[in-house]
């Protein structure tokens, strides 16, 4: 049995503790949390469990835009489930100058947790909790992945509402927070459940080098292609990688990336930065990159200033942000011990 995760549990309706209910009877904080509800000592309110995954969101209720973003995710992260080789070292990239290191022996919050596959690496580099939240279906897939890690633990939340303690003594979230309908109000909330002098690790898409997404791509996702039924999206982003992206990234970035003699002609490339990075990645994971930019209604671009600006509000100490492939932002910061 795993360890319970109840002592870091606190309804995210009124903060008191939670306690595992199964008809009539009550069990206590070493309870394994696998199946009945969640019942809040203090206002009574009762969460269900489903497929060992605690479900906050039962009775949430959101905007046409918020329903389909999740929807969507969740689609793509169920038939995307698989895992891939390259997933560690892009997961580097993303949390860099921070390491994988760090979250040995921590009390880890992923917001956003997908499928698991972040989850499950942190779990296997030690840390003494992970806690992967996520708002879709994904949360069920996800549990399954990291069933057999008794330090890993998934819920299905709201990263606005979350039903924890201030208990983190790392939080990360990567490529969710520009998915929500106000970004700067969900890293508050992942902060928020940091400990006083733990970290917070947030990557999003950057405004910067983007404009012809956020001119293009962005308002016919919104308007038309997140609408459609996703496997008639998906089966555009195969047609996409297979036509164009996948062999432009294996006959021209990635002999740039592998020869010297090549690399000066990458400065005239487009995105050869960022496309250079994953020209090593197979078929179906660049698919899966081209699907998850079809499909999200909301997908904010993220400005350097703007980035800076979350630091300063929620006082963290140290910050860091760093401009990842010259098309995204990590932004690192501890908050202060007191």
């Amino acid at each position: 049995m795993k360890p319970s995760l109840l002592p870091y549990l606190a309804c995210p309706q009124c903060g008191s503790d939670l306690r595992v209910s199964r008809g009539a009877h009550h069990t206590d904080v070493e309870a394994d949390i696998r199946e009945g509800e969640l019942t809040c000592t203090g206002c009574g309110h009762q969460t269900p469990i489903e497929e060992g995954v605690p479900n906050f969101t039962a009775d949430a209720s959101h905007s046409d835009e918020v329903h389909r973003t999740k929807e969507n995710f969740g689609y793509s992260w169920n038939v995307f489930a698989a895992q891939e080789k390259y997933f560690d070292a892009q997961f580097e990239g993303w949390i860099a100058p921070a390491t994988i290191a760090e979250f040995k022996d921590q009390v880890v919050l992923e917001a956003g947790c997908g499928m698991g596959r972040h989850t499950e690496l942190v779990a296997r580099s030690g840390a003494r909790a992970v806690i992967g939240v996520d708002f879709s279906s994904a949360v069920y897939p996800a549990e399954r992945r990291v069933q057999a890690y008794p330090n890993a633990y998934i819920i299905r939340a709201d990263i606005n509402a979350l039903p924890l303690k201030a208990c983190a003594d790392l939080a990360f979230s990567v490529g969710v927070l520009h998915h929500l309908p106000d970004p700067r109000r969900g890293f508050l909330s992942v902060v928020s459940r940091v400990r006083p002098g733990g970290k917070v690790i947030a990557w999003v898409y950057g405004a910067e080098n983007n404009g012809w997404i956020t001119r293009v791509v962005s308002p016919l996702r919104a308007k038309v292609l997140s609408k459609l039924p996703m496997p008639a999206v998906s089966s555009l982003a195969f047609g996409l990688t297979a036509c164009l992206l996948f062999p432009a990234l294996k006959l021209v970035y990635k002999p740039l990336t592998d020869s010297e003699g090549l690399r000066p002609l990458g400065k005239k490339l487009f995105y050869t930065t960022y496309l250079s990075s994953i020209a090593p990645f197979s078929f179906r994971h660049i698919r899966h990159i081209v699907f998850d930019h079809l499909l999200a209604p909301i997908a904010f671009y993220i400005p350097r200033e703007e980035m800076e600006h979350w630091a300063r509000e929620a006082d963290l100490q140290g910050p860091i942000v760093r401009w990842h492939n010259q098309m995204s932002w990590t932004l690192i910061g501890t908050r202060p011990a007191s």
